[in-house]
């Protein structure tokens, strides 16, 4: 198998909800990803985002309730963030999170076969069905439980569109004391260990 990491991601849930969706000057939008010819930004239902035309990443939204960055590597995302959190700052918004999430995206391709049939061996009991044959399984989510303060959520679906590939989505959820979002360093070391303690839980689960 082939297996590929797509994006992560930084999602963080805000103490108390803000009474307004805060924006951004044209200026700073248009310069935030250095790429100012192809950055849309502005409000959606999800808030005000920023991001590059035709492109899903690398992707800003900043609504009423939460904070989120996704990009292609961690050190993209936390230039990114670091940003964000320094410009809203200079508004009078200080942001103080009570859970966050680090969120990956992962591929596996050229399985042996359809992910899923694939599926259905890996994770359904071979006798579950009496009368009837079970063929396969197109979504499976997972919830595994690291300590008292963090759980790792799977979603594990076959990748649209590929016949042979599989798509997993990994939220690492972390509740927290209400506190500023993560520093720089802070944040390194925490998608250091959140990388390899999903790492590991991945490869009991579909293996490399």
């Amino acid at each position: 198998m082939d297996k590929k990491r797509i994006s992560v991601a930084f999602v963080g849930v805000y103490e108390q909800n803000h009474s307004f969706i805060p924006a951004f000057s044209p200026d700073f939008c248009k310069n935030l990803f250095r790429q100012p010819a192809t950055t849309v930004f502005g409000i959606t239902p999800d808030g005000f985002v920023i991001t590059i035309d035709k492109r899903q990443m690398p992707l800003v939204g900043v609504a009423q309730n939460r904070i989120s960055v996704r990009a292609q590597d961690e050190e993209t995302l936390t230039q990114i963030l670091t940003t964000i959190v320094e410009e809203l700052k200079k508004s009078g918004v200080h942001l103080k999170c009570s859970a966050f999430g680090l969120n990956y995206e992962y591929q596996w391709l050229q399985m042996q076969e359809p992910a899923e049939i694939w599926m259905q061996k890996r994770f359904i009991k071979r006798d579950l069905l009496k009368t009837a044959k079970l063929q396969s399984c197109q979504q499976i989510s997972l919830r595994a439980e690291i300590n008292a303060t963090e759980l790792i959520n799977l979603t594990i679906e076959p990748r649209v569109g590929v016949n042979d590939g599989l798509y997993v989505n990994v939220n690492h959820h972390h509740i927290l004391q209400p506190r500023d979002i993560p520093q720089p360093k802070e944040l390194k070391d925490l998608f250091i260990q959140s990388g390899a303690q999903t790492e590991t839980i991945l490869a009991e689960l579909i293996g490399e």
